[in-house]
């Protein structure tokens, strides 16, 4: 019985995940914004490490979760000349 509901949840989840994930993208660091507060100091330690230490980019486990206004969205796949097609076709094949 509990393995039915399980499932049944995973399946309602993964339906949820399917309507709301668009893919994933890399950025460059610098692009990011972060809002002013009481966290700046944790902020900016994380930056100088990065730029010490470096980061890794390709692992699943690094990837920070997101979201994008669909605007935004549309005008970065605009300026980077290619297709939302294109680019969902190259991250469900990696």
């Amino acid at each position: 019985m509990r393995q039915r509901r399980v499932e049944r949840q995973e399946v309602e989840l993964e339906a949820e995940r399917r309507k709301k994930f668009r893919g994933t993208v890399r950025i460059r660091l610098e692009y990011l914004e972060f809002p002013r507060s009481e966290s700046n100091k944790n902020i900016e330690r994380l930056k100088l490490y990065i730029e010490y230490k470096g980061y890794y980019r390709l692992e699943s486990r690094y990837y920070v979760p997101a979201v994008i206004d669909q605007q935004v969205l549309d005008d970065a796949i605009r300026a980077s000349n290619t297709y939302y097609a294109v680019l969902l076709s190259d991250s469900q094949s990696q």
